[in-house]
């Protein structure tokens, strides 16, 4: 359960300083709520949740391994199928993609907002 709530955590944190980011290059609320389903879709198609990942063309799985949902979805799938057999070594590069991103778009979205605000 502590595994579930971590990786959830992890990328609830990515998501929201993702939307911090993006909304940086928006000028208003709504163009910012527009770029929504071009960031969530493309992520959401590619990520592995609709359909598999190994399933996609060669340039699409590619793509699939910079989004951070995959890693997210990658190991939300190990901790519901493995269950308690699931030791965090198994978690270690999932969680630790997604945390990258975490920090990647932290920093990403604080320069954007200095840069702005100053």
């Amino acid at each position: 359960m502590l595994l579930i709530f971590g990786m959830e955590a992890l990328m609830a944190i990515a998501a929201v300083n993702l939307g911090i980011f993006l909304s940086m290059f928006a000028r208003s609320e709504f163009q910012a709520v527009q770029f929504i389903p071009l960031v969530v879709v493309p992520q959401m198609l590619l990520s592995g949740i609709i359909f598999p990942v190994s399933s996609e063309p060669t340039a699409l799985q590619y793509l699939s391994n910079v989004l951070p949902l995959t890693y997210a979805v990658n190991g939300m799938r190990d901790i519901m199928v493995k269950g308690a057999d699931l030791t965090w070594s198994a978690l270690q590069l999932d969680a630790a993609v997604v945390a990258g991103f975490c920090v990647l778009l932290i920093v990403a979205g604080t320069a954007t907002l200095r840069r702005r605000l100053g």
